[in-house]
């Protein structure tokens, strides 16, 4: 089989042009870089031997590429396929072929002319000779035409070849080239490349590199021939294209390292490899081949023994595989996924060439198949706006560079979601639009970054006992326009994904958004008004970009009032002004924010209309005599509410009235003080908080309305005073226990003796309160009662084997007797379990108590919910008799070291040198005392443990 000949009567096709030569027009304008040479797909120019390589050469429109031509050097003289203009040439063009040998001379390649010219250069024309033996498959079939030939570089003793004077040349000519083996015996007679047979042309290098032929190499030049009269044995350097080297690798030489991978799809699809789906995964190669080249069907890839049907593709983000830096693919077979995946590759099914990777094992999901629900949240609300968006969408302020977005993950097989705990969940974080040149994203747990739009990191973790997975995402410029998202994930034991919204952070300016001051009406002969500016984000703010921010306050007669106030630092601007009103009348006051100077006011940013009254004598203030409220277990917070300060928002009660004057006509701005210890005030209507007490001002009927929360129940009532002109009024406040107490709100515990005898009683009592201390009754008039006590082992309570049950008492309490069995001593236990009993809420209501154990801690709240426990349990040991209380004393260097025995729970007296000290109560079987600060010499100690003295002793303090 020859390898050495161009091929006569070459069927090609058409998109390169046969060049005239000659003179080629170029404008004055072009210049070096107006042809460029680069591969067809991809960026590098590694290749594997058995495959083709294809590269293309483009033209600017300031050069005419008639001219167009390609020069290989190949030094180690490789037998070369090739096809030219994608083999599209059709019937009767031609392409030129000039041989030079390692001095440069040009080499007869005459006897390969399809042509009658004998000129030393081959020039092969395309011919469709119609029949079964020649380029068609029938008679006047042009359907088979190709662009395709080999060349023997040893044969003709040349180095370099030209492919030049190419039919039809285009601005974007493509050159296929390929080594083919030499081991066969050249033939002199022309063929094209491939087999033929009736019927059936097959195209392409007749005899291909096959596993263990070798490496090669070449470099590519194109460029356009210029001058007058055209010499191609030498490139225009002006217009022509880098050179570069293409290598081609023996695939016996490479190693192929499969893995299983997470990686998002072009279509933006997560991948995951969750148990019973396609398996994802990537190949990797040496780092010079050009990914989009190689020739995918070569590669054999297997889960064990099982062959996949795979599909590659650049992961999204990425323009090419090559890009992307690894072969990555999506792949199914046949049989259902077993637990672990073995991923193996060979190419050609080569056993020389097998390579397997790690195994994997699929997510198996969770244990329970109802696991639907996750949501996240932005852990920086200052900086972020989440809350006003339900599609996900969120605002970042530009310069704040890293965002924790904690997802939360709860199962709905009871009525309240129930937090999943050691869940895994996977976080898929995608850049979506605007990146500057040094713009990336990084996400905690993963490697790298990413600099691209659409690319992706994947991230997992197991959830913590609160259910949660958090991820961080920073950027490393945060600029305004970048957004990236944020999704999260779970399999679910049926093998399915559950997945969050997907959240969306776009990196948005701040803008001045409110205006607010702490009293929108105004009263008193000198008048003190503070102003707050807000962003978009609900912070405070100075600043509109980077201008600073000031308020003009003006009257309606701006001749009455017209000041301008900076606004400061933390937002704020105070200004304080005498009132200009006349007694019992009104004025509207306008704050406008602007950015600039007073001198040259900008844009107005935000408004405040302002009430000013000037109020007549007070008379009387009238509140009504009692107010119910059942009681919050929101924290207090003091100040203007904001993103992370958020007030109460249950368990209150308004407290309104009416101030008036003599003739009981409302007294406008009147100023009212409401005021009751440990209570949380804000005017009704408005969100800056107060605690045990608020001064506002009535509106413009002498009416005032406050709203107030209180963490104390107190069902006699407390007084709450109302205060305006020196004139009060007192109401009672009654408060209650809310509906739907739970566990998150309770404290259960309970009081142990700290020793038992045989034979001997203790009392044992549990102890029911809320979170602020409040004593929880229970009233159940059948099981379940409010606590089960049970003794085991060698006690009993209330003299029964039996589990005893009993309510808890308006204190809270229950109390049982424990003692051991007759006679008996050794060990034992005591357990106290709650029970869902009945209780009284509000006035009069009734409902059971919610006492399921708390696994998440609601981290808006100081409580910590998961110190609820709804059951109690204690190990004791039963002695045969009390142990002794002892003390020992000893003195030290500076010091008197005591220590008591026996005596938890009991009171303890050390008198040292009359001197007498009543340390901590002793809580475990020996408690360690030091007294220091004694100079040198001897000191009486006396210790007495429950008004009995137990030691005295006269120790020596060094």
């Amino acid at each position: 089989m020859s390898k050495n000949l161009i091929k006569k009567g070459l069927a090609f096709g058409t998109v390169l042009a046969l060049g005239v030569t000659g003179l080629t027009s170029v404008a004055a304008n072009a210049a070096a870089g107006d042809v460029t040479l680069a591969p067809t797909a991809g960026t590098k120019y590694g290749s594997l031997t058995t495959d083709s390589f294809s590269v293309k050469t483009t033209v600017s429109g300031l050069v005419n590429p008639s001219t167009l031509a390609y020069e290989i050097s190949n030094p180690d003289k490789t037998n070369l396929y090739f096809k030219v203009a994608d083999g599209s040439l059709t019937n009767g063009q031609s392409v030129t072929l000039e041989g030079f040998n390692s001095l440069g001379a040009r080499v007869d390649m005459d006897s390969l002319d399809t042509s009658s010219t004998d000129d030393d250069v081959a020039v092969v024309v395309v011919e469709d000779h119609g029949t079964t033996s020649g380029f068609g498959t029938a008679a006047g079939d042009t359907d088979e035409v190709r662009g395709e030939f080999e060349v023997d570089f040893a044969k003709f003793g040349i180095t370099k070849l030209v492919i030049r004077s190419i039919s039809s040349a285009s601005r974007a000519a493509e050159l296929v080239v390929q080594p083919i083996d030499d081991k066969t015996t050249n033939n002199d007679s022309g063929r094209i490349s491939g087999a033929i047979t009736s019927g059936t042309n097959t195209w392409g290098p007749s005899d291909a590199f096959e596993l263990g032929d070798g490496g090669a190499s070449i470099t590519i030049r194109s460029w356009v021939e210029t001058e007058a009269t055209a010499d191609y044995s030498t490139v225009d350097a002006a217009y022509a294209s880098d050179a570069q080297q293409i290598t081609f690798v023996d695939p016996k030489a490479v190693t192929i390292i499969p893995r299983v991978e997470n990686f998002v799809k072009a279509d933006n699809t997560a991948l995951l490899n969750e148990a019973g789906a396609v398996i994802a995964g990537s190949l990797e190669l040496p780092s010079n081949i050009n990914l989009d080249q190689v020739d995918v069907s070569k590669i054999v890839l297997k889960n064990g023994s099982t062959a996949l049907t795979e599909t590659y593709a650049a992961p999204a983000g990425f323009s090419s595989l090559d890009a992307a830096g690894r072969l990555y693919f999506t792949a199914t077979e046949t049989s259902t996924l077993d637990t672990a995946i073995s991923l193996n590759v060979a190419y050609n099914d080569a056993a020389a060439t097998t390579f397997t990777g790690v195994s994997y094992t699929p997510v198996a999901g969770t244990s329970d198949a109802t696991v639907v629900k996750i949501k996240a949240t932005v852990t920086d609300s200052a900086n972020a706006i989440q809350t006003a968006h339900t599609d996900g969408s969120i605002e970042l302020r530009p310069a704040t560079k890293s965002f924790t977005f904690k997802s939360q993950v709860t199962e709905t097989t009871i009525a309240n979601d129930k937090a999943v705990s050691s869940v895994r969940v996977f976080a898929v974080v995608q850049a979506t639009s605007y990146l500057s040149a040094t713009g990336n994203y990084t996400v905690s747990g993963a490697n790298g970054s990413i600099a691209k739009v659409n690319r992706a990191s994947i991230v997992s973790g197991l959830t913590d006992a609160k259910g949660q997975f958090s991820v961080t995402v920073t950027s490393a410029t945060a600029l305004e326009g970048e957004a990236f998202k944020v999704t999260f994930y779970v399999i679910k034991s049926d093998g399915t994904k559950v997945a969050s919204t997907a959240y969306t952070g776009t990196y948005t300016a701040a803008a001045v958004s409110t205006l607010s001051a702490d009293n929108d009406v105004l009263s008193g002969s000198t008048v003190t008004v503070k102003f707050t500016v807000k962003d978009t984000y609900s912070q405070a703010t100075a600043k509109s970009g980077a201008d600073s921010l000031f308020i003009r306050v003006q009257a309606s007669n701006t001749s009455k009032l017209d000041k301008d106030v900076v606004v400061g630092a933390d937002g704020t601007a105070t200004l304080t002004f005498t009132n200009y009103v006349t007694t019992g009348g009104s004025d509207n006051i306008t704050a406008n924010v602007y950015k600039g100077t007073a001198s040259v006011p900008g844009t107005v940013l935000a408004t405040k209309v302002l009430t000013l009254f000037n109020p007549a004598a007070v008379a009387s203030v009238n509140a009504p005599a009692t107010i119910t409220t059942n009681i919050t277990y929101d924290d207090f917070v003091t100040g203007a509410e904001s993103a992370t300060v958020v007030g109460p928002n249950d368990g209150n009660v308004a407290l309104a009235g009416t101030v008036v004057d003599a003739a009981s006509v409302g007294v406008p701005g009147a100023v009212v003080t409401v005021a009751g210890k440990g209570l949380q005030f804000k005017k009704t209507g408005e969100s800056t908080w107060y605690q045990d007490s608020i001064t506002l001002n009535a509106d413009a009927g002498g009416n005032y309305s406050v709203t107030l929360y209180s963490h104390v129940v107190n069902t006699t009532g407390v007084a709450v005073t109302v205060t305006s002109g020196g004139k009060s009024a007192s109401t009672t406040l009654k408060t209650y226990l809310p509906e739907n107490l739970s566990g998150s709100n309770l404290a259960f515990s309970w009081s142990l003796p700290s020793y038992m005898v045989k034979n001997t009683t203790y009392a044992v009592t549990a102890k029911l309160t809320d979170k602020w201390g409040n004593p929880v009754s229970t009233k159940s008039a059948a099981a379940p009662y409010g606590v089960s006590f049970q003794g085991n082992g060698s006690v009993e309570i209330n003299s029964s084997a039996n589990a005893v049950t009993k309510n808890f008492d308006k204190n809270g309490l229950a109390t049982v007797f424990v003692r051991s069995i007759k006679d008996i001593a050794g060990p034992g236990s005591i357990t106290a379990t709650l029970g869902a009993a009945d209780y009284t809420f509000g006035a009069a209501g009734t409902d059971q108590l919610a006492v399921a154990a708390v696994t998440t801690d609601d981290t808006a709240t100081k409580w910590d919910e998961t110190k609820f426990a709804n059951e109690l349990s204690a190990n004791v040991n039963v002695l045969e008799s009390a142990p002794v209380v002892s003390a020992t004393v000893a003195g030290t260097t500076g010091s008197v070291n005591v220590t008591v025995r026996n005596a938890a729970g009991k009171a303890v007296t050390v008198t040292i040198n009359g001197r007498v000290y009543t340390p901590r109560l002793p809580s475990a079987a020996a408690q360690w005392y030091t007294f220091r600060g004694f100079s040198a010499g001897a000191k009486s100690v006396v210790v007495k443990v429950a008004g009995k003295t137990v030691a005295t002793r006269t120790v020596t303090v060094k």
